[in-house]
């Protein structure tokens, strides 16, 4: 109905945490902690924004799962792309407690960022792709590069603006 209107339909797909409820963390539960023997999430978390279980996206498991997740939402519901939550917490790189070098580029990060992208594409070549990756500049522009869309979480500013507060909008006048 909302493409028959010209309205394009995008998932939030969240792919860095899954909470307690999840059957990937249920089926390997220890209390509720996650134990060594879960190969879906890292028993500790890696970087400092995480919250519940934190996703090892370079297990195999793992990055078959999204994938097939990926792919089975384009052609389920014929939807126009997706935003993925919080892409810089698919890293396996220990961070915690030092946002500064969570934001800098990580190799592996990106390497595994491009090939969902790349999924995604396979699938759809017309899909958009945009990642909540808000990180340095050096590993958004490889993004970029590979046609990425990178959401800058900028509503705060513009509806500041659209209110009236420029001097709370980061734009200049």
């Amino acid at each position: 109905e909302c493409h028959k209107r010209g309205i394009a339909v995008f998932f939030d797909v969240v792919y860095n945490h899954a909470t307690g409820s999840c059957a990937l963390a249920k089926m390997y539960r220890e209390g509720d902690a996650t134990p060594a023997s879960n190969p879906w999430f890292n028993v500790k978390a890696r970087h400092p924004f995480n919250v519940y279980h934190d996703m090892n996206h370079e297990s195999d498991f793992v990055r078959s799962f999204v994938k097939r997740n990926l792919i089975y939402l384009l052609d389920e519901f014929n939807i126009d792309g997706f935003r993925f939550d919080l892409t810089k917490g698919f890293t396996q790189k220990n961070t915690l407690g030092n946002e500064t070098a969570w934001s800098g580029l990580d190799e592996s990060r990106v390497t595994i960022l491009k090939d969902y992208a790349d999924a995604v594409w396979a699938c759809d070549k017309d899909a958009v792709v945009i990642f909540e990756h808000l990180s340095d500049n050096s590993e958004e522009k490889i993004l970029a590069e590979h046609g990425i869309k990178l959401w800058r979480k900028m509503c705060e500013p513009y509806g500041q603006t659209a209110m009236g507060y420029p001097s709370k909008s980061s734009f200049s006048g």
